[in-house]
């Protein structure tokens, strides 16, 4: 993950946008305890090369990887869902959002929502209410994808505990590079702008003489592998499929393309499996047992 300048910095102030562009990198989440301040790290790395202002915007550049980060074959009301949260060039908190729904003051009275990570993006139609003592919890959300709107509904009794629900972020880029520009802020770093999608700034900001100021490493493959397997992570998988092609924007029609050639190597007919991405949430993913023996 590289952070680019688009001006020269000046008596401290850049002069122009700080773009951070990514590939893919899923890990700046919780499940990685020295991962989990890597914004705030990049932050305190600008500081110490003198930047103290950036004139302009943050903006997250999610050219990286192909868009829209869903697999064939995934079920409509999987996008929505944590799990089904979409592969993008730039990930935090694994591109989701949780969502913690508890009892207002009386019964009646609309429940209470909160939603983290603070830079969601998303807007929240909270239909839930508050039901009287000893009854039922039973809270969901619901989001068209490509839509921003996350509409909340059912009920948590008075005296019941917060419910907490995981749903994926609207627009992961933009998620990104609100959170880094709350780092920047959190380390001393003024920002005149806001941040935004460089899909949707106009215009947009020209690149090819961009500074690079910053690079971030993911940490290696073992420790990539490790929480995937241990806890099923989708996004990662995805992560891994589009890692295998070099040639950006990375795609998984062609990270597959190399896993099948891969396979083929090791003597595995391509006959006996079919795969269509990299986490088997695709419905068009089948698996023989001669294949996996």
């Amino acid at each position: 993950t590289r952070l680019l300048a688009t001006g020269p910095v000046v008596d401290g102030v850049l002069e122009g946008d700080l773009v951070v562009a990514g590939t893919g990198d899923p890990t700046i989440n919780r499940r990685h305890p020295d991962r989990v301040n890597a914004l705030d790290d990049w932050a305190r790395a600008l500081k110490a090369r003198g930047v103290r202002r950036i004139a302009g915007r943050v903006i997250g550049d999610g050219g990286g990887v192909e868009r829209p980060g869903w697999g064939i074959g995934w079920a409509w009301d999987d996008l929505f869902e944590g799990y089904g949260a979409p592969y993008t060039a730039l990930q935090f908190n694994e591109n989701e959002v949780e969502v913690r729904i508890g009892p207002g003051r009386t019964p009646g009275a609309a429940a209470i929502v909160a939603l983290t990570p603070a830079q969601h993006d998303l807007l929240v139609d909270n239909r839930a209410v508050t039901a009287a003592e000893g009854t039922r919890a039973d809270v969901s959300v619901l989001r068209v994808p490509g839509t921003r709107f996350l509409e909340v509904t059912g009920q948590v009794p008075l005296d019941g505990d917060v419910r907490t629900l995981i749903t994926a972020a609207a627009n992961p880029t933009v998620v990104f590079a609100a959170e880094l520009r709350a780092a920047l802020l959190r380390q001393g770093i003024a920002v005149d702008g806001d941040a935004a999608d460089l899909d949707e700034v106009q215009p947009a900001p020209d690149l090819r003489g961009a500074d690079v100021i910053h690079v971030d490493l993911s940490p290696p493959l073992r420790e990539i592998a490790d929480p995937l397997l241990k806890w099923s992570r989708n996004i990662y998988a995805e992560s891994l499929i589009v890692a295998l092609d070099a040639t950006p924007p990375s795609a998984a029609a062609d990270g597959l393309s190399v896993l099948r050639d891969t396979l083929a190597s090791l003597g595995v007919d391509q006959r006996s499996y079919s795969t269509r991405d990299g986490s088997g949430l695709s419905r068009n993913d089948y698996l023989s047992a001669d294949a996996l023996i």
